[in-house]
This record gives C-alpha cells, structure tokens and sequence, in this order.
C-alpha cells in the first residue's frame, strides 16, 4: 500500500515539475497520471491476497487526488483540461471494483485495467491531437479518430493479456479482445464528465466474465450482434432525435437486453426506437442531437428494473409484462406530452385511447404472442388492465400543468415519469 501511494506522490510530483519547466499540455499529463497508475494497478492481482485494501488504497487515493485543490501547483496536473471531469476520483473507485468482483483474478481484471489505462488515455491524446471527424455526446464532442484508436489500444492490450495468461487460442483471443474493444468504444461514446473511467472497467468486467469461457462459435455471434446494434442505431440516425453518445447508449442497451434475456426481450424498446418520432410527428431538423443519455437511462430504468428481477426467477415470462409495459407507458406518455405541446386537436381524446392502445398493442401485447405466451382470458384481462393503466398515466402528463408543456424534459419531470411507469407496470405485474 505504501508503495502504491509512494507511487502515486511521486508521479504527480514529477509531473508537476515537468509542467512548470517545459510545455507539458494539462491533457498529456493527466493522461500521463492515468498511464502511471494504470500500469502499477495492474499488478494487483500479485500484489494483494485480499480487496480489503485495495478499497482502502481507493478511499486514500481518491482523498489524496480530491485534496490537491489545495495546492494549485499539483492540481494542475489533473485538473487543468478546460472541462469539469471527476474522472481522476472515478479510476481507483472502480480499480477497487474490478479487482474485488474479480476475485484478484488476473484472466479477470487484468483487459479492463488495460482497456481503462490505455485506450481511454490514447482516445483523448489522439482525438485531442487529430481528431477531426466528430461526433455529438452528453456534454460536448468526441472524435472518431480517438473512438479508433480505444478500439486499437483496446485490442493489442487484451489480446497481449490473454496471451499471457491463457492458454486460449488465438481466434478465442482475438474474438474477445475485438469484443472488449467494441464495447469499452460503445461505453467511451456515451460516458459523461469523466465517469468512462467508472464504466469502462465496470462494463469491462461484466463482459470478461460473460465471455472468457464461451467457445469461438458463441464469441462470433456475439460479434456480429455487436456491430449489427451499432448499425441499426445509426442507420436511423436521421429518423432519430438522439445524440450520437446516445445512439452508442441504445447499441449497448440493446445488446445487454439480448444478452439477457434473449430476442423477444429485445423487441420492447426496439420497437419503442423505431416508433418514437412516429405517429405524433415533429420537425426532425429541429431536434437533431437533441436527446442526451439522461433520456435514454430513464426510459430504460424501470424496465432494467422488471429485467434483473427476471434474472433472479425460475420463471422470467411473467416479468415480461411489466418489463414491456413500462416502454409503452414512457412511449404513450411521449406521445401525448408532444400532441399538447404541438396544440394537436383532440390531443385529450387521442392521450386517453389511441396513443395508449398503439403503444400497448405494439410494444407489450405483439411481443408477448411471439414469446409464445398464450391468447386466453388472463392475457387479455393483462393487456386491458395495462391499457388501462396507460391511459390514464397519460392523461396525468397531459393535465398536470407543470408537466406536459414544451420541449424540454428535465430531471424532475423525468423523475415524475419514471414514478408513473413503475406504477404503471406494477399494476401490469400484480394482474400476471
């Protein structure tokens, strides 16, 4: 632990001293930081029995980090990048993550150490340096250029890891590190103010632990799923009203849905993608890169929440339809809110039966036939009582005189709609 903190000083000493002697951007040297730190956490799994004090070590070192605004002259040295990023105080909160839910395997924890230290570092010193292709996310732009080059780190550093460490063959190899790439580029689009550096390995993890005991067959189709995702998503790039950062968000979500719980699962909010601007039309050139990642994660949320729990069941059928209710809910809500604000006539008769029907219909009751669930008086009796609950979910959004109006949805409204779909889809649950 003291030579890990020892470590830590001295880095940031040195570099402190660089930075008043030569040109040394705020940029490289953060990055310089993150290098440093990465390769010494990377050892963990030799240096350490127990996480115990790997998470001391994070509490110590993010304090340490936290409390450098006291001394201007080393707080420059991760501070001074023209953005407000946490990013520093994010890295040994999720080292201490990756290393405990691990085991201190290394086979485990090692790629997403590796793919925090060195892709995210080369994806902001290349983008930085020769990024001109860019893209639009949460709270600014990216370029593809760094996306490229995480992707490349990515890769040459799992591969090499894996080689090390495995006896795995090179196809498994190379198929994995390509998947580890392509996901920490997917989580690298979407991440805000720094907190890739929590993702990444956390995501990184995840994946290590779904994939390193797949054979190649399983790891191929897993792949083309992958890029498949990522071309749908930006394939309705014009038909959509998302920020690109947010389409990376919808290419992952998607995948982790039919990692999950299979295809059928994956329809709700497909469905909900390709229908959101539909049906109450708005002017696309007015919202292009307008929706941020906030959108997507809280219409996500309550149906991650009916997911894990299907996770935790013998018997997952019957989470599906609160899982699906809870896209409709947020789909008709949607609809209903965008009718008012457009001054659509008979925007309260259509919020209280036609948006709340197509939504259930298509998005919870379609999807349900093809899981192969069966049309019989419980089914219906679940499709009226979550038509119900829709309807009248919607009709909240559009009387309730500080929700519904305008364009912009803030975090307080989203909060409001959130309560309402999981109200909504408990009802749909307790008539399962």
């Amino acid at each position: 632990m003291l030579i890990v903190l020892g470590a830590l000083g001295l880095l940031i000493a040195v570099l402190a001293f660089l930075r008043r002697v030569t040109r040394i951007s705020g940029e490289v040297s953060r990055k310089a930081v993150h290098i440093g730190m990465g390769c010494i956490t990377v050892t963990f799994p030799w240096m350490f029995e127990k996480s115990g004090p790997v998470g001391l070590l994070a509490l110590i070192a993010g304090g340490v980090i936290a409390s450098l605004s006291l001394v201007p002259s080393l707080n420059s040295v991760l501070k001074d990048v023209g953005r407000k990023t946490l990013g520093e105080i994010y890295f040994p909160i999720s080292v201490a993550f990756a290393f405990h839910y691990s085991g201190g395997d290394p086979v485990l924890y090692c790629p997403p150490i590796l793919m925090l230290t060195f892709g995210d570092a080369l994806a902001a010193l290349v983008g930085n340096r020769y990024g001109r292709q860019m893209f639009t996310t949460h709270d600014g732009k990216k370029s593809w250029e760094g996306s490229v080059a995480f992707v490349i780190a990515t890769f040459v550093t799992t591969a090499v890891s894996l080689v090390i460490l495995t006896d795995y063959s090179l196809i498994k190899i190379s198929l994995i590190a390509m998947l580890l790439g392509t996901i920490g580029f997917m989580i690298e689009g979407f991440a805000w103010k720094g907190l890739d550096n929590l993702f990444v390995p956390v995501f990184g993890l995840v994946a290590m632990q779904a994939f390193h005991d797949l054979e190649v067959g399983v790891l191929t189709v897993r792949m083309l799923v992958v890029i498949g995702m990522i071309t749908f998503c930006f394939a309705l790039k014009k038909r959509s009203t998302m920020k690109d950062g947010t389409l990376f968000g919808a290419a992952l979500f998607l995948y982790a849905i039919w990692a999950i719980a299979g295809w059928v699962w994956v329809l709700p909010p497909l469905l909900v993608f390709l229908l959101f601007t539909r049906v109450v039309r708005i002017d696309l050139r007015k919202f292009q890169n307008y929706q941020s990642v906030t959108s997507l994660i809280c219409i996500n949320a309550v149906s991650f929440f009916w997911l894990s729990q299907s996770m935790r069941a013998d018997e997952s059928n019957p989470y599906f339809w609160p899982f699906a209710a809870a896209f409709a809910i947020h789909l008709s809500m949607i609809w209903s809110k965008r009718a008012k604000a457009e001054k659509h006539s008979h925007h309260v008769l259509f919020a209280a039966f036609l948006y709340p029907l197509i939504a259930i219909v298509i998005v919870q009751a379609l999807p349900a036939v093809i899981l192969g669930l069966a049309i019989d008086w419980e089914f219906g009796r679940a499709v009226a009582g979550s038509y119900l609950a829709c309807a009248a979910i919607s009709l909240v959004v559009v009387f309730v005189g500080r929700y519904g109006f305008g364009t912009e949805v803030g975090l307080e409204e989203w909060g409001f709609r959130i309560v309402l779909a999981m109200i909504g889809s408990l009802g749909t649950f307790w008539l399962v």
